[in-house]
């Protein structure tokens, strides 16, 4: 017994709306109908698509968008396919994700950058220089103080 059978029609094979149209003692919706096969007659034209939701104000239908999503899936896929990507990936998605270039020119760039292996192995040098010159500086001001 499912935990719905008090609702009749209502119960386990009701969807959604049924149910809680049930629960709160509405009258249960109509039972959706299938729409009756066409004649076989003349095709009917396929109407333009409608503009998507989020695009709606600037006039882009959603195959403007697929296009676009497939065009910028392809950007990201010849990006991450290419040698130069390869030790560099942060620094490619953050040229995918900050960037209009086109992938040709991102691979460009990432061939003249540092792997980011490297750049860490820079930056905590950097960070590593940087607190030792503090400590030197540090000790040579108290070599003119009274030790004693």
């Amino acid at each position: 017994m499912s935990q719905y059978s008090h609702l009749g029609r209502a119960g386990a094979r009701a969807n959604v709306s049924e149910r809680l149209a049930a629960m709160r003692g509405d009258r249960a919706p109509a039972p959706r109908r299938t729409p009756a096969p066409a004649a076989k007659a003349e095709e009917a034209p396929k109407p333009k698509p409608a503009p998507t939701a989020s695009a709606k104000g600037l006039g882009l239908t959603s195959l403007d968008v697929e296009a676009a999503r497939k065009a910028e899936r392809q950007r990201v896929a010849d990006v991450f396919a290419s040698a130069a990507s390869r030790g560099r990936e942060r620094t490619a998605a953050d040229f995918l994700a900050h960037d209009t270039m086109g992938a040709a020119e991102i691979v460009k760039h990432l061939a003249a950058l540092p792997t980011d292996g490297e750049f860490e192995r820079r930056r905590a040098a950097d960070k590593q220089q940087r607190s030792t010159n503090a400590w030197d500086k540090a000790i040579a001001n108290l070599g003119g103080r009274n030790n004693g």
